[in-house]
């Protein structure tokens, strides 16, 4: 089939400075490749885009929008590499074009002024529930000296192979706060008793002591 370039153009205009003005009751104008076919393009609110191409829409109550679009994704270059790609399901890798099913996959560091996480399980305030069952000191032990790390945790080969979800590894290790608060409130509970116990034992043995007088 024959390739050609097309601009499908409804009222624009080329300014001075080369830039394409569209008047603002304009359907749009786009430049792409097609193949002399309908199914290389599709319409979206009410306008023909092309599954290779770029332009510009009006879409009602919005200002003019801008599409860049392709069939089988996009990559972005610069400097003669490849910098960031979105997949045909829109998947984004960044530094990637392995995003390993993720929406969002970045091949180096991030920084972010704040970052929110939904989790769509239980926040472990299911800890301080009276019916919740709190793993005694003993299992503890045992399950680190079988397993080499905390219950529910998961292991540094594990982490290695797999990552960690930020989400989930949060209300994992609140988790295990939440449980260490708890026995931090039983051995005051035990070391006030048994200061008790001492100070009843020290008066026992003043008393003693005056009578042995």
């Amino acid at each position: 089939m024959r390739k050609y370039l097309f601009l499908l153009c409804l009222g624009f205009g080329i300014t001075a400075n080369a830039q394409i003005d569209m008047p603002q009751n304009s359907p749009g104008i786009g430049l792409g490749v097609t193949l002399n076919s309908s199914a290389f393009r599709f319409t979206y609110s009410g306008f023909p885009v092309s599954h290779y191409g770029l332009g510009w829409y009006n879409e009602p109550g919005l200002d003019p929008l801008g599409y860049l679009s392709g069939y089988g994704g996009l990559r972005f270059f610069t400097a003669g590499n490849p910098r960031m790609y979105i997949s045909t399901v829109g998947n984004v890798g960044v530094g990637t074009s392995d995003t390993k099913g993720y929406k969002l996959a970045v091949a180096g560091n991030m920084i972010a002024e704040s970052v929110t996480v939904k989790l769509q399980g239980a926040w472990p305030d299911y800890v301080f529930a009276k019916d919740y069952k709190l793993p005694s000191l003993k299992e503890t032990e045992q399950h680190i000296k079988e397993k080499g790390h905390l219950q529910g945790i998961p292991s540094a080969e594990e982490v290695k192979s797999n990552g960690i979800d930020l989400g989930e590894m949060n209300a994992k290790l609140l988790k295990k706060i939440e449980e260490l608060t708890l026995y931090l409130i039983d051995q005051n509970k035990l070391i006030q008793t048994q200061q008790k116990l001492l100070e009843q034992q020290q008066k026992s043995i003043e008393t003693i002591q005056l009578k042995l007088k």
